[in-house]
């Protein structure tokens, strides 16, 4: 983390922009760019917590260092200047991606506003230059995300089985949920949440469900038992 975080943010103010004295703060510490620093008009910003972001070899646009570490479970990013806030992402209580892959604002939800929403955002699947099992859009095109969780009403989604004591394996080994895709088009789990009495779980990996579809969600890899 020390040396691969980054921020990413685009100028959507329809002129040039120097960035100096905007401050990037998360809940850990906060970061203000001293120098000038020029930004056209719809150009995108990568700001590493690295100098030099050498986990990639990217060059960065800015390097905050250890002024900022952002939580890997919530957080609060925000941009400002002296006197306002300019945008902010608060997620907590999200369910994020897997360790190794960006969080990606939708390219039909680039806005300020949009981008309140944990339903805006879902895992980056983009490979890019210098990584290597990382996942993640830096400078790049994001892609649009696919229906989710937050854009569903009720039976979009149904419960069409339970394996709840299996009897070939243990209940470990066992045990399933399976769920029928009702919306009539195709559905991307991230985010996706279920109970269990006082227990929860939270899907954290993009997993595209089409209309008609079924899918098993396993207590563990099910092969080991079915």
């Amino acid at each position: 983390d020390s040396q691969a975080e980054w921020i990413e943010f685009e100028n959507q103010s329809g002129a040039k922009l120097d960035l100096k004295n905007l401050a990037i703060t998360s809940n850990s510490g906060s970061y203000i760019i001293t120098g000038s620093k020029f930004v056209a008009k719809g150009q995108r910003v990568v700001a590493y917590r690295s100098s030099g972001g050498q986990c990639y070899g990217m060059s960065q646009d800015v390097a905050y260092g250890s002024s900022i570490g952002m939580n890997n479970s919530s957080d609060t990013i925000e941009l400002e200047n002296a006197s306002t806030i300019i945008d902010a992402v608060d997620y907590d209580g999200w369910v994020l991606p897997a360790p190794g892959r960006s969080l990606q604002l939708s390219i039909n939800d680039l806005d300020a506003t949009s981008n309140d929403s944990p339903g805006a955002w879902c895992p980056s699947n983009t490979t890019f230059p210098g990584a290597g099992s990382d996942l993640g859009s830096p400078r790049m095109y994001n892609f649009p995300c696919q229906t989710g969780i937050e854009d569903l009403t009720l039976g979009d989604i149904v419960i069409s089985e339970v394996m709840f004591d299996p009897q070939d394996c243990a209940s470990t080994d066992g045990q399933y949920v399976e769920i029928y895709n009702a919306s009539g088009g195709p559905i991307d789990l991230y985010g996706l949440q279920m109970t269990f009495g006082f227990q929860w779980w939270g899907m954290n990996e993009s997993y595209i469900v089409s209309a008609g579809q079924y899918a098993l969600l396993g207590r563990t890899d099910l092969s080991a038992c079915h």
